[in-house]
Order: C-alpha cells, then sequence, then structure tokens
C-alpha cells in the first residue's frame, strides 16, 4: 500500500486523483507544499486508518525496511515519526503493529546503554499493549482515551494538544505559540493554509516540522532542530506529560509514551552539540 502512495503523483501535487485510484473512501490527504504527508482513510473493511509520510518513509515501518537503511541515526528520525504518528491519533493499522512488538522498536535502539528510565517506560508500555487481545480492542481503548485526554470530555481536557495552552496558567489557543510556528513555516517555504485543520502549535504539527529540520543537511538548520527541541518544544512538552499524569490510570498509556517523547527532545540537541557536527 505505502509503495503505491510513494510511487503515486500525490507526494508530488497532492492531487485528489491519485488517492481516488487506490480505492480508499472517506480519505483526506495533510500536505505542507508536499514535504510531509499525513493520510487519513477508511478502507474497505470501515477500518480508520491514519498514518504519516515525511519524504519517502512513513512511520510504522518494518525492521525489514529498518535495516536496509544505512544511516546509523535513522532510528532518531524514525522516532519522531513514530511520536508524529502518536499524537495525531490512534489507528487500526499503527495498534496491529504495536501488538505484534516493533513498533518502538526505533527507542530501544536510541537509548540502549544510555537511558534506564527509557526501559522502564517501554516496559510499562508493552504491559499495556499485552493486556489487550485484539487490535482492534487496542484501538477502541486508545481512541477513547485520545477523545477524553485530547479532544472531547465532561470535566475538561486534561492536557490540549497545543503548545498556546501552556503559555501561562489557562492561556487559550491560538497565542503567541502559534504564530511563531506559523512565522517558521514561512521561513522555510512551507504552507498550512486550507489543508492542516489544526493550529500550527498541534504537538504533532511540531513534530513533523522538527522531522523536517533534521532531515536537512545545511549545519544552520540543524542547530535550529536542536534549537527547536530543547528550547522550543521540551519545555512545553514536560509540562503536557505532567498534565497526563493526572489523566488516569486507565489512560496511562498516553503519559508513558509522552515520558519517551520527553527523553527524545532532550537526546536532540546532545547529538547535535556534543561534537560541535550533527549525528542525525
Amino acid at each position: 500500500m505505502l509503495e503505491q502512495i510513494r510511487k503515486s503523483y500525490l507526494f508530488q501535487t497532492g492531487s485528489i486523483e491519485t488517492i481516488e485510484k487506490l480505492n480508499y473512501i472517506n480519505y483526506h490527504a495533510i500536505t505542507l507544499k508536499s514535504t510531509i504527508v499525513k493520510i487519513s482513510y477508511t478502507n474497505k473493511n470501515g477500518e480508520h486508518m491514519k498514518f504519516v509520510i515525511i519524504g519517502s518513509d512513513a512511520a510504522g515501518m518494518s525492521a525489514t525496511s529498518r535495516d536496509k537503511r544505512k544511516d546509523p541515526n535513522f532510528d532518531v528520525l524514525e522516532g519522531v515519526q513514530t511520536m508524529c504518528q502518536m499524537f495525531w491519533g490512534p489507528d487500526s493499522e499503527s495498534c496491529r503493529q504495536m501488538m505484534e512488538g516493533n513498533y518502538f522498536h526505533p527507542f530501544e535502539v536510541i537509548f540502549t546503554g544510555s537511558e534506564a528510565k527509557s526501559s522502564v517506560l517501554l516496559d510499562n508500555i508493552n504491559s499495556i499493549i499485552k493486556k489487550f487481545d485484539t487490535h482492534q480492542s487496542f484501538f477502541d481503548h486508545l481512541n477513547e482515551c485520545y477523545v477524553r485526554l485530547f479532544v472531547n470530555c465532561k470535566e475538561g481536557i486534561v492536557a490540549p494538544l497545543y503548545e498556546s495552552c501552556y503559555e501561562f496558567e489557562n492561556a487559550p489557543m491560538m497565542g503567541r505559540s502559534a504564530v511563531e510556528m506559523t512565522q517558521r513555516f514561512k521561513s522555510k517555504g512551507l504552507s498550512m493554509e486550507n489543508i492542516v485543520h489544526e493550529p500550527p502549535d498541534h504537538l504533532a504539527v511540531e513534530l513533523e516540522y522538527l522531522f523536517f529540520l533534521l532531515q536537512q543537511e545545511d549545519e544552520l538548520i540543524l542547530d535550529e532542530a536542536a534549537s527547536f527541541a530543547g528550547e522550543t518544544m521540551l519545555p512545553w512538552v514536560k509540562d503536557f506529560n505532567q498534565r497526563l499524569k493526572s489523566g488516569g490510570e486507565d489512560c496511562r498509556f498516553y503519559s508513558l509514551v509522552t515520558g519517551i517523547l520527553v527523553l527524545l527532545l532532550e537526546l536532540i540537541p546532545t547529538k547535535q552539540n556534543g561534537s560541535g557536527q550533527s549525528h542525525l
């Protein structure tokens, strides 16, 4: 399926016709100047599917595909992609991959021998996954938690997915952070107008932008990636993680995943600045 999409003209044009030829229904495609693509659709079996393609890769890539990559730091990039997919919301296919056991492999590689806390978090995540007999029941659980924590809850949303909401106590959406993200996109020739129907400081959008920066070869842009990860994203994601910890034991999965994201955002600047040259 991904090979079909890669070979289509979607990535060059974002044209609707190329998606229709794949016989998917109820789809939508989000592109940022054809650099970052998020595709959501309902397949013929009525299953809701969602994934992100950045460049020619997709979050949730198979272990075989990973082994073919020669870049030793590819797992860091895939880790960012995986987190991006997590915070766009759950889908049936990613839940299937998580139950198969390879989904979080990039983080095992990233933190090998360097971060004991990550092992505890990953073990707890896997313990939660093992409680479910089918990927569909796991998807239903994550979907319920995602809505309750981030979208709509009678008692109030536990942890908004927007950086603006963490600028000060009870801060509203579309604050200074959203304006600054729009400016960042414009500075790189990217556009979200009439394409992404979320504020530009949505966590998944910021992760997509981080991935975009990390793929560049220009040293100044890689320095920007380190600064964006460590100085822009990390502080508010830490606050976001603290709020998620109050979201209840039954939705603990997302606080654990965000714990991994915090460690990843802490790591990226050290890889960039450790020797004055990017390792990514």
